[in-house]
């Protein structure tokens, strides 16, 4: 959409890399959903696949990496996942 004034010219486009998904609740799921969305898309990535890295989690989440790696500290941190072997060919635990 493009609009102008006498003073400004207003531009607006759609964002396309935006998806909403449903979670079984019914809940929308988007870039900023708080603190529980990010820690399930987190868990069912590291699920799907235990040796995917960080940087593959916030691409297939579409998280930032830092996000991810906050979280994952958290994580590991109150012991809900942990790290078996190296972080470059070790893979992820789903404890709790």
């Amino acid at each position: 959409m493009f609009r102008s004034t006498e003073q400004s010219f207003v531009v607006t486009l759609k964002n396309l890399n935006y998806a909403k998904l449903s979670t079984p609740h019914g809940d929308e799921v988007g870039v900023d959903n708080g603190y529980e969305n990010n820690v399930n898309l987190i868990l069912n990535a590291i699920s799907e696949d235990p040796k995917i890295t960080q940087k593959n989690i916030a691409i297939k989440t579409g998280l930032s990496t830092r996000t991810v790696s906050r979280e994952i500290r958290e994580l590991r941190d109150t012991g809900v996942i942990r790290r078996i072997g190296s972080d470059r060919l070790g893979y992820w635990e789903i404890v709790k």
